[in-house]
């Protein structure tokens, strides 16, 4: 059974809180909310300017996640659609406001299949730009790579070293 149990009952429709704290000022220093395991150690904080820490005391941004990876575990967030139809994505947005225009920038993990997941990258209205293929290949303009690098346009290469099984040299055509 819960320790402490939060429920609305009286059946209004009006704004409720489940849980409201105030206090802890308006800086980086003071608590407003903070949550401890049974040593005394903190495991999640909202400090008074808002910042969010999870296994961490001083968050220094919105949220700032800690882990010990002692443990071996290095993990420290999952992002986790739970649809399990082939196409699905899950990923994160960044978002930054040029006057009155939104800059996105979007990473995604798109299912292809059971253990067979693409990660995307794409930029401004969705546009795909790179795509990591789950078998390891990579595309630049393509959304379906065959090879390990497949770019479908320009590219500029200043410098390279190029060869392939057969050692001959691809501009000149003459065995090395």
């Amino acid at each position: 059974a819960a320790l402490v149990t939060i429920e609305n009952t009286s059946g209004s429709t009006a704004t409720s809180y489940g849980l409201l704290v105030k206090g802890g000022g308006n800086s980086s220093s003071g608590k407003t909310f903070e949550v401890q395991d049974s040593s005394g150690s903190s495991d999640f904080i909202i400090k008074g300017n808002g910042n969010v820490g999870i296994g961490e005391t001083n968050p220094l941004v919105s949220l700032h996640i800690s882990r010990d990876t002692a443990s071996g575990e290095n993990i420290a967030l999952i992002l986790d659609n739970n649809n399990t139809t082939a196409g699905n994505t899950i990923g994160m947005l960044f978002r930054s406001a040029v006057g009155s225009t939104n800059t996105d920038f979007e990473i995604l993990g798109v299912a292809n299949a059971a253990n067979d997941m693409d990660l995307v990258f794409e930029s401004d209205g969705s546009n795909e730009r790179v795509r990591f293929t789950g078998d390891g290949n990579v595309g630049i303009g393509t959304t379906d790579p065959s090879e390990k690098l497949e770019v479908d346009g320009n590219v500029l290469v200043t410098a390279a070293l190029l060869s392939n099984q057969e050692n001959t040299d691809v501009d000149t055509g003459a065995e090395t």
